[in-house]
Order: structure tokens, then sequence, then C-alpha cells
């Protein structure tokens, strides 16, 4: 039986009344950030967060999960993801959680552990898994982010200009209220100081938005292609062990030496897994693993050339012929 006049009535205004409810229902506050020139230190709102909510440092950031926001308030997360893949030889013949990296055909195989940085794991693909079957749309796009919400493991690179003359332009706030720049000086090349949480003092540009002042001198960090490409802790620290002591309890901490991880059938590293306390600037990269091409879906993120490169030293040794061979391409 068709509805009455007066259901259909009835439906109608529910629905109105529903429409204008969702129109009245307020969004999330916008940016109000304010700069304190005397402590360095931003404070107010961004998104739907208060900063700082960090308050006092130095102190560890968390390993998975949000650090900070960029100006556009996307979330900045720290080196790490959780994990890819089952286990160092497990394959399927369907994707599950956390899913696989790799796909050769219609197998599903790869793996890396939680607590990896993100270049370190996506190198380790490259060397491990069957050539062409890395699924790049897992992993960072050229903004340096990924994911839904989507949000940024390193450099994000489209919020800045890297060719652009002089300091870096600011890219966002980390929960401790310190700004974050680009990846370069006012020299137009990486700062040579930065301690192991990313960050040094020194004068910025002007940020008019958030009432920052050009030339002003304060801590901030800035963005590296270099694990922890964002943020290390929230400094300033003196040295890689006092970052490594901010992280030193619980179940994923600094171990203070590396173990041998296993990623694939033969092909292992030795790292410290969730530990994101890196010698920094004072280590060349050790490996670099150029590549080209896309496995990514219609509708996936345009296809990625960036080069994934780990850290030299004691964080990672790699020790495969799989990687010799890599060096050997990519040179």
């Amino acid at each position: 039986m068709p509805p009455s006049s007066t259901s259909r009535a009835a439906f109608l205004a529910a629905l109105a009344t529903a429409c204008l409810s969702a129109l009245s229902t307020p969004a999330l506050a916008a940016t109000s950030l304010s700069f304190d020139a005397a402590t360095g230190l931003l404070s107010g709102t961004i998104s739907d967060a208060t900063v700082p909510s960090v308050t006092t440092v130095p102190a560890a950031a968390a390993l998975l999960g949000a650090v900070g926001y960029t100006t556009e308030e996307k979330l900045i997360y720290g080196p790490f993801e959780a994990g890819f893949g089952s286990g160092p030889t497990a394959t399927a013949t369907r994707d599950t959680r956390p899913p696989y990296p790799c796909l050769d055909g219609d197998v599903y195989s790869g793996f890396c552990p939680g607590g990896m940085d993100v270049g370190t794991c996506e190198a380790s693909l490259y060397n491990s898994c069957a050539a062409g079957s890395v699924r790049e749309s897992l992993f960072m796009d050229d903004c340096g982010g990924h994911a839904n919400p989507y949000h940024h493991h390193t450099d994000p690179a489209c919020l800045y200009d890297a060719d652009a003359e002089g300091h870096s332009a600011l890219v966002g706030v980390m929960l401790d209220g310190r700004a974050i720049f680009g990846r370069h000086e006012a020299t137009g090349a990486p700062p040579a100081d930065l301690d192991a949480c990313g960050g040094h003092v020194g004068p910025v540009p002007a940020y008019a938005d958030w009432g920052i002042d050009a030339e002003t001198r304060v801590y901030h960090y800035h963005a590296q292609l270099k694990p922890p490409y964002l943020l290390g802790c929230y400094g300033p620290v003196a040295s890689a062990a006092a970052c490594e002591d901010l992280y030193s309890t619980g179940t994923r901490k600094c171990d203070g030496a590396a173990a041998d991880v296993r990623i694939g059938e033969s092909y292992s590293l030795e790292y410290d897994l969730y530990c994101p306390c890196y010698d920094g600037y004072e280590v060349p990269e050790h490996v670099v693993t150029a590549f080209e091409g896309t496995d990514a879906a219609p509708g996936d993120a345009a296809p990625r050339r960036p080069t994934s490169a780990a850290p030299k030293g004691r964080r990672v040794a790699w020790r495969t012929l799989a990687a010799a061979a890599a060096v050997a391409v990519a040179a």
C-alpha cells in the first residue's frame, strides 16, 4: 500500500529537521595559533587539537600516531608504521590487515615489522620482494604522506618550495608548540647541527598567519630526507643517547643495540625497532634503492618516483647480496 499523504508529510518534515540539524552542527574549530617570541612557542588550537599539549621537554613522542599538524591541518606522524605483512616468509592469495606490502601476480607477500622507519621498510622490500611487486600505493606519495586519514611521515614537499632560496618555509607545528620547517637553512642546504630530535636553534622566516616575525631566533624542527624525517623526540636534547633515554622503558623502547631483523627468506638487517633516535645529520645515507613505475590501481595516489634511503652505522647494517646489487644499479 502506498504511504498516505500524512506519513509522507511526516517523513519530509523529519528529513528537513535532520538536514537543518546537520547544517547547524558546528564545524571543527579553525586554526588559531599565536606565537610567543620569548619562549619560541606557538599556542592555541589547530584542527581539533590544543597546542602545546606536550609541556615538559625534552620528552618522548608517540611512536605510532600524531606528533603534530601541518599548516593544512593534516596529521604529522613519527617515522614508524605498525608493520606490513604477516612474517618474513608468509604468503597469501588475499590481502589481510596489516596489508601485505608486495603483490606478485595473485600472490601477496612481503614483511616489515612494526617500529621500522618507513624509508628503511620500503627499501627493504625493494631488496627482498620480487621485482616490480612492491605495492607503492601503501607508501609515501610525492607529498610525504599516505593513508586515510591522510598523514605525513616524511618531508611534506608539497607544502613548500625546496628549491627556493634561503630558509625553507614553515610547514607545521608539533605538539610541543615548536614550529617545523622544510629541509633547508638560510644557506639553502640542510642544517648541520640538528639534534637527535630533529631540531636546533636559529633564525626562522616570517609566518604572518601565526604571528612569527622574520629572523626570530628560536628552537625549531626541520624536515629531513633520512630518519627520523620529521621528529625523533620533543627537544632539545644534547645527544642521541639523551634521546634514547626518553625511550628507555616499556615494551617498545630503545634497546641500546641493534638486533637482527629478518625481512624476507634470504634478507635481513640489523635494526633497533621502535627507537626513533638516529644519528641524524652525522650519518650519511648508506643504501639508496632507486625505483621506477607503480602498481597503483586506478584511483590510487599518483605514481611516485622518490628515492628510499636508510641511514648508515649502528642503526642499520645491510647484509645481503640483494642490497649490494641495488647499490650497483643505483650507481
